[in-house]
């Protein structure tokens, strides 16, 4: 492994209160960089890239979230499409609709989606289209953990996709047809 330059104080400070300008690398990082001791919101000291391992990294210069106490890497839309769109574009980019699957990664990416995109409601992985009530992430694991709102799920007129609320950080489900922003995942393979 190579060790890429130490970065200044300066540049460690919590991207929350930084515009989308600002949070671009410097020209001596690696766009193909893992961040050995980040948590949400921060910058690293020292930036990591092993090049035998080219899936394991954060693309932050793509408008990528390196979340690494909880090993995510996740980027929140702008645009608003359907749940199958959403999908599609997180494939075609080599990620998935996010598995929020732990109240620690739902919280942290409610969090910074919040903070940093505003109030929308964020498509995830979960469905319950193949059977009714059955909730499975994309990656076809059956839901355990949840954080479903009040009175949710309840399957009114078809609502087979899940949304988050990351001002609540509770879930409710939608039609698939409607158009909302969306959070996909890069999985640390």
């Amino acid at each position: 492994m190579s060790q890429l330059p130490k970065r200044t104080p300066a540049e460690n400070v919590s991207t929350a209160h930084r515009t989308p300008s600002e949070d671009v690398p410097t020209a001596q990082a690696d766009t193909r960089r893992r961040c050995p001791n980040c948590d949400i919101l921060s910058r690293c000291s020292a930036l990591v890239f092993d090049p035998r391992c080219p899936s394991c990294y954060c693309p932050v210069v793509d408008g990528y979230v390196l979340v690494d106490r909880l090993n995510i890497c996740f980027k929140a839309s702008t645009s608003k499409k359907s749940f199958d769109d959403a999908r599609d574009i997180c494939s075609q980019i080599g990620a998935r609709l996010i598995v929020l699957d732990t109240d620690d990664k739902n919280a942290a990416v409610s969090r910074y989606v919040n903070a940093s995109r505003g109030e929308a409601n964020y498509y995830i992985g979960l469905t319950d289209m193949v059977t009714e009530n059955k909730f499975v992430w994309g990656d076809g694991h059956t839901v355990g953990f949840t954080k479903w709102e009040d009175g949710e799920p309840n399957d009114f007129h078809d609502q087979d996709c899940v949304l988050l609320t990351p001002w609540t950080t509770r879930w409710r489900n939608a039609p698939c047809w409607d158009r909302y922003k969306y959070v996909c995942e890069k999985h640390p393979w």
